[in-house]
């Protein structure tokens, strides 16, 4: 989809393998410390 429509992906699932615990109780959303890692990685991958 990303490159149909001339985006780049940036992979970040390293994250939570890393960090599991990072996963809220559910399994599915994340802990409030996952959001800055994210955000860094986001950041870092994309050179801004």
């Amino acid at each position: 989809m990303c490159e149909k429509l001339g985006l780049t992906f940036i992979e970040s699932k390293d994250i939570v393998v890393k960090n599991p615990k990072l996963f809220e109780n559910d399994g599915v959303h994340m802990k409030i410390g996952f959001y800055p890692l994210w955000l860094r990685t986001l950041l870092d991958k994309s050179n801004l």
